[in-house]
This record gives C-alpha cells, structure tokens and sequence, in this order.
C-alpha cells in the first residue's frame, strides 16, 4: 500500500536532528555510565582501605608495645647474664678463704694489715674489632687477677721478707711492691706500703 508522508522537508530535517541528539545523548549517558563503575569501585576500596587501615591503628600499637617490652626484656636477660657471669667467675677464680689464709699465714709480726681488695684483670692484648651481633647478649667476664694489699710495717725489712714468702708459695705469678713510704706512727715510723699481688 503506497504511503504518502505529508511532512514538510524542515520538520523531516528536525525530526532527524531530534532522533541524532537523543541517539548521541544516549551514547554519552552510556559511555558516561561505563566510566563511572571503575571511579565507583575504585571509590568503594579506598573505603575499605581506610576502614581496614583504622582497624589495624591499634594493632599496630600493641605490636610497637611488644617490641618495646621485648627490648626491655633483652636488656634485662644481659643484664642478668652479665651479673652470673661476674658471680660464676669470682666463685671460680680464687677460693677466697685459703687465699686469706695463705696470707695471713705467712705475714711477719711486724707488719699488720689495713686493706685487701681485688684487683680486675690485666686486660688482654688488643684485636680487631669485629662486628657485634645485635643478637648476642652472651656476655663473659673474667674474675679478678691480682689482689692489692695495703697496711703498715715496722722496718722495709719486714715487707721484704714476706714479698719473698709470698713468692715462695708458687700461688702468684708476680708479687710486686707499690709504695712504701716512710710516717711518723705513735712514738716512732712506721712503713705505709702497698703491694699487689698477681696470679
């Protein structure tokens, strides 16, 4: 059946137009749509993100509190390694008592004491110096090496004599006088002196 369009060639043209920009805003809506969902998804895992983020804030400080703790724990254990260390080494070096003992056994009546300590080590000789370990919280330390001993005699005699006493017991490698001068005492002088004894 032959169809008659009764419309004028402008309103075809505009009607044409019309259907172009609704088909174009279409298009744009569209493609306006599809660029949108990744922004969307994108926008929704910064959510996340920030979410999960002010969840862990204090995980985070409870772990940096471990941390903290276990450093204090660490610096305690050397500490305390340090302390067994020092006290297996005094108890090990020297029985103190016979070395007392032996001492006092061989000193002359004309000397008397006013002073006995230890003495540390002498200290070994240098080596290069290696990388520490921050891990390594073995520590050793060796127990005292000498002895010194201080007091007054009535003659240098005297302190000679027990100097070579002392010597004659092989118990230590060097016996050594320090000082001995000379001060008035009571009536007359007497010999301050001070002797170290090594072993």
């Amino acid at each position: 059946m032959p169809s008659v369009n009764l419309l004028s060639p402008a309103m075809r043209v505009a009607r044409r137009r019309a259907r172009r920009a609704r088909w174009w805003l279409a298009t744009v809506a569209v493609a306006g749509g599809l660029a949108a969902i990744p922004v969307s998804i994108n926008t929704v895992q910064r959510a996340r993100a920030a979410a999960i983020e002010r969840r862990t804030v204090p995980a985070k400080a409870r772990v940096e509190e471990s941390r903290r703790k276990l450093r204090l724990l660490r610096a305690r254990c050397a500490q305390l390694s340090l302390e067994i260390s020092r006290a297996s080494a005094l108890r090990a070096k020297r029985p103190w008592a016979g070395l007392l003992q032996l001492i006092a056994g061989r000193l002359p009546q004309e000397i008397w004491l006013t002073r006995i300590e230890s003495v540390a080590a002498e200290p070994p000789t240098p080596v290069p110096p290696a990388t520490p370990d921050p891990e390594d919280t073995d520590v050793r330390l060796d127990g005292p090496g000498a002895i010194r001993i201080r007091g007054y005699a009535l003659a240098h005699e005297s302190i000679y004599e027990w100097i070579d006493r002392l010597k004659k017991t092989q118990v230590f490698t060097r016996v050594q006088l320090a000082e001995a001068v000379k001060e008035p005492m009571l009536q007359g002088e007497a010999v301050r002196f001070e002797l170290e004894c090594r072993w």
